[in-house]
């Protein structure tokens, strides 16, 4: 039986993760880690040793461990990660209008409601599920009254001083509040895979995940992993395990980068989904020169 743990990182400093569906600049950065990067920066960390990688990559094809993508969580002032606030992506889905709008003033709500729900990025796991597991749309507008400020943008200018005539450029990263951090979710069947993975996630903190490692972006602590169960106790760690073990949803949604094969592209019209560009360079002490 899989069982599931989140996993909350304590950022050291800022992060550069890119935004490469906004043309891949060093200015562009998103505050999210997808899973396919986070999967890449691992394989990276461990790749010197051969057989602790290929026993990584066997769990994770054989399905043994897996792993979401990483999102904001807020402690909100409470020290016991297990209370914090966990967000989860705001989900990619169909409404129906339970009546048609018939005035101008009806339209005027309408769009200003659906303006607040778009920029919405983020959803509290807690406010994603009712008590039958049930995702309630009202939720996302009041969300979005009550989002709290994870972190800022930032954007500092450089010199590139590898040429003789040095040309400043710039670099976008997200500093996290003190409150504030990441998370993802991890699932596993056996207890060595996870024993595995605590050691493996352990040095990556040193390393740091995301661009601009060289100059000490992206290093985390991995706080303790929290086990999710259901408890009444833990709004949002019920919350979680409500929809991660709900077998008779109408619908699921993906916290995982989804890479079909050529026989799977079929199954995505029975769902609705956005596209992601996924680019960048190869960073490895293994690698000669710049592999994109």
């Amino acid at each position: 039986m899989m069982k599931y743990y989140i996993y909350p990182l304590k950022l050291l400093g800022p992060v550069h993760f890119g935004d490469t569906g906004n043309g891949g600049t060093l200015e562009n950065v998103v505050l999210s880690f997808s899973s396919d990067s986070l999967y890449s920066a691992i394989c990276n960390e461990i790749g010197r040793n051969v057989e602790l990688l290929e026993s990584f990559r066997k769990n994770v094809k054989d399905g043994e461990l897996v792993i979401s993508s990483l999102f904001p969580y807020y402690s909100d002032g409470e020290e016991n990660p297990s209370e914090w606030q966990y967000y989860l992506p705001k989900p990619i889905y169909t409404v129906q209008r339970e009546r048609p709008i018939t005035t101008y003033a009806e339209t005027k709500e309408q769009a200003t409601i659906l303006k607040k729900v778009k920029k919405v990025e983020f959803v509290r796991s807690s406010l994603l599920s009712n008590v039958e597991g049930q995702f309630n749309f009202d939720d996302l507008l009041y969300d979005a009254e009550t989002m709290p400020e994870f972190g800022s943008f930032a954007v500092v200018t450089r010199v590139n001083k590898r040429e003789i005539l040095g040309l400043p450029y710039h670099v976008g990263s997200y500093v996290f509040n003190s409150n504030s951090g990441l998370y993802f979710i991890v699932g596993f069947q056996t207890t060595s895979s996870k024993v595995l993975f605590d050691q493996i996630i352990e040095l990556l903190g040193y390393s740091g995940i995301g661009g601009k490692r060289s100059s000490g972006y992206g290093k985390f602590e991995c706080l303790k992993e929290i086990e999710i169960i259901s408890t009444e106790d833990l709004e949002d760690v019920n919350a979680l395990y409500r929809l991660i073990t709900n077998k008779n949803a109408q619908s699921y949604m993906s916290i995982s980068s989804v890479i079909p094969d050529a026989n799977e592209v079929h199954l995505l019209q029975s769902g609705t989904y956005s596209l992601k560009k996924r680019s960048g360079f190869v960073s490895s002490s293994q690698l000669v020169g710049n592999v994109k």
